[in-house]
C-alpha cells in the first residue's frame, strides 16, 4: 500500500513485527526489514518494532529489551527514526522499557479513556480495533505529535550512515563541553559518548522530551 498512500498524500510509516529476543537477533530483523521493505522509500512516520510475541520473547526482559535497541539503533544508523510498539501490559511487565527512553513508543491499550502514559517518549496510542472505514474494520490510533513535521525537520529520513555529517569538534567554555547535534544522533547515544546519561544532558539543556533532538542543536555535556 506505500505507491497508493504517497500518491494520495497520506503519511507513511511502518512496523516489523519481531521474534528477537538477543541483541543480535534484534539486529539481525532491522537489517531484514531494511532490504525487504524499507530501502529506497521515504517515511513520514517512525519504524516500528513491534513486540508481543508470547511464544518467543515473553519472559525474556533483558534479551528482549537488547534486541529493542539494537534493532532500533540499527535503523537510525541507516537514516530512520526507529521506535516500538506494544501494549500497556507488555511495556510495564515483559520490557525494561526504562531503558528505551531515547525512543518513540507506540502504546496499545484498547479502552476509552487513555491508560497512563507513564514511559517517556510515548507518541501514539492505539486506542481500539474496531474503527470502521470504507467498509473495512481497521485498528484506530491517536497520535500526538506532529511526526512529518517533526521527522522533515530533524533530517532523519534520506540520508544513510555513511554520508551523515561527522561530528563536530567539543568546545569548552564555562567548564562544560558542548555538542553540536548531527543528522541521526539519538540523546542516548550522544550520552553514551560522553559516558553520561540522557536524563543528565536532558537537565543541563531544559530537554522537556528527549525523543524530539535535531541537527543544529547545541547541548552542553
Amino acid at each position: 500500500f506505500y505507491n497508493d498512500a504517497q500518491n494520495n498524500g497520506i503519511p507513511v510509516g511502518a512496523y516489523y513485527y519481531s521474534c528477537a529476543d538477543s541483541a543480535q537477533f534484534g539486529e539481525s530483523e532491522a537489517n531484514f526489514f531494511y532490504d525487504n521493505c524499507l530501502k529506497g522509500k521515504q517515511f513520514e512516520y517512525p519504524v516500528y518494532i513491534d513486540v508481543e510475541e508470547s511464544r518467543w520473547q515473553q519472559g525474556k526482559k533483558q534479551g528482549v529489551t537488547d534486541a529493542i535497541i539494537a534493532f532500533c539503533e540499527t535503523l537510525e544508523n541507516k537514516g530512520f527514526y526507529a521506535g516500538v510498539y506494544s501494549s500497556t501490559w507488555w511495556f510495564d511487565n515483559n520490557i525494561d522499557t526504562a531503558r528505551l527512553n531515547a525512543y518513540t513508543k507506540w502504546q496499545a491499550d484498547w479502552r476509552k479513556t487513555p491508560p497512563v502514559f507513564k514511559w517517556p517518549g510515548t507518541h501514539m496510542w492505539q486506542n481500539s480495533n474496531e474503527l470502521r472505514i470504507g467498509g473495512a474494520i481497521v485498528d484506530s490510533d491517536i497520535c500526538y505529535i506532529d511526526f512529518p513535521t517533526t521527522i522533515k525537520n530533524g533530517g532523519f529520513n534520506g540520508f544513510s550512515k555513511n554520508s551523515a555529517p561527522k561530528p563536530t569538534e567539543d568546545k569548552k567554555e564555562d567548564n562544560f563541553k558542548y555538542y553540536t547535534v548531527q543528522k541521526g544522533d539519538t540523546l542516548w547515544g550522544i550520552a553514551q559518548k560522553y559516558h553520561t546519561t540522557v536524563n543528565d544532558i536532558a537537565a543541563k539543556n531544559n530537554i522537556k522530551n528527549v525523543n524530539l533532538i535535531y541537527p543544529g542543536q547545541v547541548f552542553r555535556i
